[in-house]
C-alpha cells in the first residue's frame, strides 16, 4: 500500500483563495455631462474599480483635484493604477498650464474641443453638420435622440435591453 499523499492545505482544511484586486482608475471631470458618460461607460463595462467625479473646475483646478485624491488614496494604500482629468477646451486661459502639471504629476489629460457634448454626439450619431460650442448650448434634444439611438443600436447588436 502506498502512504496516503500529505496535501498543502492550511488548517482547516480549505485552500484559501485570494482574487486578484481589480486594477483602480480614476477619472476626474470638469463637467456633469462627461461624468454621466464615464458612469455609463463604467456600468457598461462592469469597472466597479473606477471612481468618476465631476468638480466644475478649469483645468487646472482639475487636475490638482484629480492629484488630490490621488494622493488620499496613496496614504490609505489604495493608489489608483491611472488617474485621468477629463475637460473641455472652453475658454481657459490655463489649459497649458493644466497640461504641464498634469504631465508632472503623472496624471493623464484629455481635452475635448470644442466641448465634450460635439464629442459625444459625434460619438453616437451618424456624422453630420459641425456643432460649434455656441451650438451646443441648446443641443440636449439632439443629444438625447443620440442616446436613444446609441441604446436602440445596442439592443439590436446585443439581443438585449439596454438600462435607461
Amino acid at each position: 500500500m502506498t502512504a496516503a499523499k500529505k496535501r498543502d492545505f492550511p488548517r482547516g482544511g480549505r485552500r484559501e483563495h485570494q482574487r486578484a484586486r481589480a486594477r483602480r482608475t480614476l477619472v476626474v471631470c470638469g463637467g456633469v455631462t462627461e461624468r454621466e458618460y464615464f458612469e455609463l461607460a463604467r456600468a457598461e463595462l462592469h469597472a466597479s474599480a473606477t471612481k468618476v467625479c465631476a468638480v466644475g473646475r478649469d483645468p487646472l483646478g482639475i487636475v490638482r483635484y484629480a492629484d488630490k485624491l490621488k494622493s488620499e488614496a496613496e496614504r490609505r494604500d489604495e493608489a489608483f493604477a491611472e488617474v485621468w482629468a477629463v475637460t473641455d477646451v472652453d475658454d481657459f486661459k490655463n489649459l497649458a498650464e493644466a497640461q504641464t502639471l498634469a504631465r508632472k504629476l503623472g496624471i493623464h489629460l484629455a481635452i475635448s474641443n470644442p466641448c465634450f457634448e460635439v464629442w459625444l454626439i459625434d460619438h453616437v450619431c451618424v456624422p453630420g453638420e459641425l456643432l460649434g460650442h455656441a451650438l451646443m448650448r441648446g443641443e440636449g434634444t439632439r443629444l438625447r435622440a443620440c442616446q436613444r439611438q446609441y441604446r436602440t443600436a445596442n439592443v439590436a447588436r446585443e439581443g438585449k435591453a439596454h438600462p435607461s
